[in-house]
């Protein structure tokens, strides 16, 4: 397994539209994705992966190419990527969810904020 987090310097709009570029299906090798709101104003990932392999994958071939011209047209300049974090990965438990979660509730859409 491989788990991480990362802090991102982007609000729920900005999130939304890198999420509607992305489409609905789940990359191959994704377990687990769960953005939130930091309160320095960002946002926090918390990602879990079968492997550093499929996520190094999916971020080159499919994220990247989508989050790149985003963060140039909403003005966001970085200096490279922000770090992840490895994190220990234990246990993961819940049920499945049908569709995506945005900020407690279920919808295909995030919630304005």
């Amino acid at each position: 397994m491989y788990a991480w987090v990362q802090d991102v310097p982007i609000g729920r709009s900005v999130y939304g539209d890198i999420m509607e570029g992305l489409g609905s299906e789940t990359p191959d090798g994704l377990l687990l994705h769960l953005a939130y709101e930091t309160e320095a104003g960002g946002l926090r990932y918390v990602d879990i992966w079968r492997d550093r392999e499929a996520c190094d994958r999916f971020s080159e071939d499919q994220l990247h190419p989508i989050v790149h011209p985003l963060l140039e047209s909403a003005n966001v300049h970085l200096d490279g990527e922000p770090p992840r974090v490895e994190i220990g990965f234990v246990h993961m438990w819940g049920g499945s969810l049908t569709a995506p979660v945005w900020g407690g509730a279920v919808s295909s859409t995030p919630s304005a904020a």
